[in-house]
């Protein structure tokens, strides 16, 4: 069974200021780093490696999980969300912990990056949940979202910045989606809700009577490293899942460490997904076999059995 995700793999225009966000604004610490050529990276993505210029991974403190690996290509391609409607289908948002978002969000406006809300939307879900968000634009059109929860206290860092949470894939038929998360990967869905009205319209920037069927999956016990599933309801999107891939900017991946990770492809194979086998790697994502297997909506999840 898979529990948190290891790491995200985001391709970057400018790694010094994806960089300065992640670590000199909200806090996250350099784990790892390379500069130049990588033949590994190369062979995981099918790019030639000479097209790798720098690679910066980036963890909370004192956690193994959550990670992030930004990723500077020589010749970058345009963004995955490049001009993309907020309901158009990828990953799209990376939730970030935090207390007072008020100051956070304060903190990203400063920095020069763009909130959807400048107040934050406070949000009860139809289970109880009661949270307050703040929706930022960020770089390679990522939006980078504020989360802060109302009835749960979240450890942060000495810059009021959590670990990250959930992130968001957008898709078309949510129920296939659903089938593969529990079937396949063996996640279990941590909660299910359904949101509509001013606030939401407002915050997302929906169109008037939209809605949105969310659900969590992970470990239960297990805030961070999560992921989320929506499809939106009265619009729809195109697809973008085929755009992620490098040298394209963008959030492209997610990545999981499992000791079973042969076992999680066999069950891929016969769902039936798209399967790829990458062979022995040593990135800086880890050291092990390598499998890429796509969700039926088409988003990348890179299995890692260590070796």
């Amino acid at each position: 069974m898979l529990e948190k995700w290891q790491s995200l793999t985001i391709g970057v225009a400018d790694l010094e200021k994806a960089v300065h966000l992640w670590a000199g604004i909200m806090g996250f610490e350099a784990v790892a780093s390379r500069k130049g050529h990588d033949d590994q990276l190369a062979k995981q993505w099918d790019i030639p490696a000479v097209s790798v210029v720098e690679q910066v991974l980036l963890g909370y403190p004192n956690s193994q999980d959550g990670q992030v690996l930004l990723v500077k290509t020589a010749h970058s391609g345009p963004s995955v969300r490049a001009e993309s409607a907020v309901f158009d289908q990828c990953i799209k948002n990376i939730d970030v912990y935090v207390t007072d978002i008020v100051s956070r969000g304060g903190e990203l406006q400063s920095a020069g990056y763009s909130s959807r809300n400048e107040c934050p939307s406070e949000i009860t879900a139809e289970d109880g949940t009661r949270f307050k968000e703040m929706h930022f634009h960020i770089h390679d059109d990522i939006n980078l979202v504020l989360l802060e929860l109302m009835n749960e206290a979240i450890v942060v860092n000495e810059k009021g910045f959590g670990q990250i949470g959930p992130i968001i894939s957008v898709v078309r038929d949510v129920d296939q989606e659903k089938k593969f998360y529990n079937w396949v990967l063996e996640l279990e869905m941590l909660s299910s809700n359904y949101f509509k009205g001013e606030e939401i319209e407002r915050m997302i920037g929906l169109p008037e009577g939209a809605g949105l069927d969310v659900s969590i999956w992970g470990a239960h016990g297990h805030r961070t490293a999560q992921l989320e599933l929506v499809q939106y309801d009265g619009v729809t999107g195109k697809s973008l899942f085929s755009h992620g891939s490098l040298p394209n900017c963008g959030l492209h991946s997610v990545c999981f460490m499992s000791t079973n990770a042969k076992d999680i492809v066999n069950s891929g194979r016969a769902f039936p997904c798209k399967v790829i086998s990458r062979g022995p790697l040593n990135t800086l994502a880890g050291r092990g076999v390598y499998w890429s297997i796509y969700t039926p909506a088409g988003l990348r999840i890179d299995l890692i059995e260590p070796i």
